[in-house]
């Protein structure tokens, strides 16, 4: 038997155990009414809205009805798009959605084209940027500029807010280099309207209006301070990973690294093309690498 003390103490702990029970399915019902609060109704999924269902981090663009999977987060932040924005939406009626299929991977600084039309755009930072006809691309990106467009779905292009046009290259006033060094095998793939060292290219690139970056695209330019000059190297292959990062890529370059020679020995690779390969596990130098114009 529990004395008058004991008594009291088990009436207090009564208390206190139904006023956690009760706090508790407050917090819990205010918790499911945010949630449901959060849901967009079907009636409200417009073009661009992004979408994602309950404990799902599948994120969809919505376009004419259809949903279209945003293949990763590389693409999701270089098309402008806000991680803040992204609705949660019921699942079986996402599921009833019909399938548009994937964006393409976008890294910054790619060219893109609808499916079935001419004009192809540079995509950077969240807008396109429209290139004027196919001597400008081919100045931009080579003469395998074709070869390196990403086909996006009908129409869902036009969702990319659009930039100013890009100028004609004909305006552009090309820069002659050295023959035999880095610079000058560069400009022979790509028009370049700027100059200086090879390690004042990433600057001097930004400042005649062209985009740079951290990573690289198919036909960019990587620029390194690897020499006291510094050396440039065009992009020749990319493989990504699934969440839209590099896994390798290969750059040709000229005046870069040695040759053995039997009879002369060791000699610089001047007026020579070579080519190197970067992996995850052996990258560029974080310490020379400057940047990739795009």
């Amino acid at each position: 038997m529990l004395n008058k003390e004991g008594r009291y103490w088990v009436e207090q702990m009564k208390v206190k155990i139904l006023f956690i029970v009760i706090f508790s399915l407050i917090f819990s019902s205010l918790s499911i009414d945010k949630l449901i609060s959060q849901r967009l109704p079907q009636s409200e999924w417009v073009n661009g809205t992004l979408l994602r269902a309950d404990k799902n981090s599948d994120v969809y663009l919505i376009y004419n009805n259809q949903k279209y999977q945003i293949p990763n987060p590389v693409t999701f932040e270089n098309l402008g798009l806000s991680w803040t924005k992204v609705q949660v939406g019921d699942v079986n009626e996402i599921g009833q959605l019909s399938y548009g299929g994937f964006i393409p991977h976008t890294p910054p600084g790619s060219i893109i084209r609808e499916r079935g039309a001419y004009t192809v755009f540079i995509v950077c930072d969240g807008q396109k940027y429209a290139i004027p006809n196919s001597q400008t691309a081919r100045d931009l990106r080579t003469d395998r500029w074709n070869q390196y467009v990403i086909t996006w779905p009908k129409g869902v292009i036009d969702l990319i807010p659009k930039g100013n046009d890009i100028s004609t290259s004909s305006t552009w006033k090309e820069h002659r280099f050295y023959g035999g060094y880095c610079t000058w095998y560069v400009s022979l793939k790509r028009k370049i309207p700027w100059g200086g060292n090879a390690k004042e290219w990433l600057a001097n690139a930004k400042s005649a209006g062209f985009f740079i970056g951290n990573n690289p695209v198919l036909g960019s330019i990587m620029v390194t301070s690897e020499s006291d000059f510094g050396h440039v190297a065009l992009v020749e292959l990319v493989i990504w990973d699934r969440e839209g990062k590099w896994q390798t890529f290969q750059v040709s370059e000229m005046n870069w690294g040695f040759i053995r020679d039997k009879e002369m020995g060791k000699t610089v690779n001047f007026n020579k093309v070579t080519t190197r390969y970067f992996t995850k596990k052996k990258p560029p130098n974080p310490k020379t690498l400057l940047g990739f114009i795009y």
